[in-house]
């Protein structure tokens, strides 16, 4: 998912979504910049596992089913040349809580403010949110805010067994997450 955000005065960001798989990027993000401020968009752990499997589909990475994936656990295939990231580590991304405690340590709660995609794409007071944590004035926002998805499904149907089995597998990571950050995921 990509969000955009224009601001006419000099704010500077950047986007991954591969920094946080490894904990060591906290500590050099710090060291770079001492008083940067951290966003963690957030996206419900299942839904995020379903898409990046489409997304490493379309990719032509994943010759597995959503069944042979998350049900058997077939093995994954073997890619033919290295990638920075697992692509085939649906279920990890999804340990949020795990993922996001080196950046609390670093950078502290009152520097990291976490969204919920399902929230920025419902509400609009997610973008007024953000922009006080960021001390941008909302009126300084060239809107729209755009959304891409680039994994995309072409109504392929989950099974609910595999929806099942996913929401079983994060219930108590969820719990940990929400307790923790006193939010509802």
């Amino acid at each position: 998912e990509k969000y955009f955000l224009y601001y006419s005065s000099l704010v500077l960001g950047e986007k991954s979504t591969s920094y946080y798989e490894f904990p060591i990027a906290a500590k050099r993000i710090k060291q770079t910049l001492s008083d940067g401020k951290i966003i963690f968009l957030l996206r419900n752990p299942v839904n995020r596992a379903i898409s990046n499997y489409f997304f490493t589909k379309n990719f032509g990475l994943e010759t597995r089913t959503l069944e042979e994936v998350f049900l058997v656990e077939k093995e994954k295939p073997v890619l033919k040349k290295p990638i920075s990231v697992d692509p085939f580590n649906y279920l990890g991304r999804g340990h949020y809580y795990e993922l996001i405690l080196p950046y609390l340590n670093y950078f502290g709660l009152d520097n990291i403010h976490f969204i919920l995609f399902e929230e920025l794409i419902q509400d609009d007071s997610t973008i007024e949110q953000l922009c006080s944590f960021l001390s941008i004035p909302i009126a300084e926002i060239n809107y729209p805010v755009g959304k891409t998805n680039n994994s995309k499904r072409e109504n392929v149907p989950i099974p609910d067994s595999v929806i099942n089995i996913l929401y079983n597998y994060f219930e108590e990571k969820n719990k940990k997450l929400e307790d923790l950050l006193k939010i509802d995921i």
